[in-house]
């Protein structure tokens, strides 16, 4: 992450004072009281520093429906809330908890968070663990906040190769800051039902031999699953956060698997709409495609849960409608 000072004469420190300097660059100094008392303590020394915030893009979505779409400043996820708030005069409330020594979101403009509607953000299309004055953020980052109700994802999956996606966060499944793949097919291991999991750069998590090179699950891509069983099974996120269809899902040149974010089928050529001038082919497990430029079409709806691969010319940000 981006410092939120640039100090200068840093050769000119005194050794107590780099002490100081390593611990406003930790990440492990969250506490915003101290990070503060730092500061307070280095202008106190007569050393010059500068605070400043990242230019970034903030969307505000209510129950799938865009209600706000401005680009703002700000040093954390909060800050460029609390930043667009000023600017779009709109009001912000949070609630802060000293157990986790963090503050929760309880609303935004109109938009209230109540029973099980809930908050979350997103940054660059991944989620995270951390509270929302915790996340910081770097220049040019897109941070969506969501207002949803929990829902649950059930995805029947066959013997064999599948390619899979999820359009909800799994609750609880959290390793180092990062969604874990073992935690989330952890019912389905436990039955014996996975075989191999692997991602698009060939990583692969093996439950028999208890290894796993996969950093995370990434929602904006999608998973090869083997499956082991004689007969249908089902892979069941309960209880989980929403994904907004519309996360922007950056694509790289050449192939990728990507996930389908919408809660209905929807035909392939609607969905890949946003891509269109730079796809070359895209399939399914099945291996059934669509080659636009070969005007040739027997890939079926896409539907969600499942992943699907594409290849195009150049990298793109796939957005689905």
């Amino acid at each position: 992450m981006t410092s939120l000072l640039f100090i200068q004469n840093k050769l000119t420190f005194t050794p107590s004072v780099d002490i100081l300097l390593l611990l406003l660059h930790s990440q492990t100094t969250r506490n915003k009281s101290m990070r503060y008392n730092i500061i307070f303590f280095l202008i106190l020394a007569g050393l010059p520093c500068l605070a400043y915030s990242q230019n970034v893009r903030l969307q505000v979505i209510v129950e799938n429906q865009l209600r706000y779409n401005l680009e703002t400043t700000g040093e954390t996820a909060l800050a460029a809330l609390q930043n667009a708030g000023q600017r779009q005069d709109f009001l912000v409330r949070t609630t802060f908890y000293e157990e986790f020594d963090a503050y929760f979101l309880t609303r935004i403009g109109g938009y209230q968070a109540q029973g099980n509607l809930g908050w979350n953000f997103f940054i660059n299309g991944q989620t995270t663990n951390l509270s929302v004055d915790q996340a910081e953020l770097n220049n040019n980052d897109v941070i969506i906040f969501q207002l949803a109700r929990p829902r649950t994802q059930d995805i029947a999956l066959r013997d064999g190769w599948q390619l899979i996606s999820l359009n909800t966060i799994p609750d609880g499944n959290w390793q180092d800051n990062r969604l874990s793949v073992p935690g989330i097919l952890a019912d389905l291991v436990n039955q014996g039902k996975i075989a191999i999991v692997k991602d698009n750069q060939g990583r692969f998590y093996s439950p028999r031999n208890n290894f796993s090179n996969i950093p995370g699950w990434n929602i904006t891509e999608g998973y090869y699953v083997k499956i082991s069983s004689d007969s249908r099974v089902n892979l069941t996120i309960e209880g989980g956060t929403p994904i907004p269809k519309t996360l922007p899902i950056q694509l790289t040149e050449g192939w990728n698997i990507i996930p389908y974010l919408a809660r209905q089928p929807m035909e392939a050529t609607e969905a890949l709409a946003s891509i269109n001038v730079s796809l070359i082919i895209a399939k399914n497990a099945r291996g059934q495609f669509w080659a636009p430029r070969y005007r040739f079409n027997n890939l079926d709806q896409f539907m969600p849960g499942f992943g699907y691969q594409v290849k195009v010319e150049n990298d793109i940000i796939l957005i689905y409608p």
